[in-house]
């Protein structure tokens, strides 16, 4: 993905947005969490954001407490890692 990234980062974008279209559950969340973070790699701002707007996302899909927490924890280990 990171190739990809250098190469055209629009291929990403659409990836996201082809995700998103066959319906959020946790497995394709994490997906974009994946894609998210290749992308905005170096763009912490924007790797916010988008991470906000795909939480409100979910927030309105899953009402499980559960899957929220899931989600929250893949995103600060993507942090931590990106510390380290």
């Amino acid at each position: 993905m990171r190739i990809v990234n250098r190469v055209d980062p629009t291929i990403l974008d659409i990836k996201i947005t082809q995700i998103k279209a066959q319906g959020l559950d946790l497995t394709r969340t994490t997906r974009i969490l994946e894609v998210v973070s290749v992308r905005f790699e170096h763009d912490g701002a924007t790797y916010a954001f988008e991470v906000l707007k795909l939480f409100e996302e979910v927030e309105d899909t899953f009402k499980s407490p559960q899957v929220v927490h899931s989600i929250v924890e893949i995103v600060l280990t993507t942090i931590q890692s990106s510390c380290e």
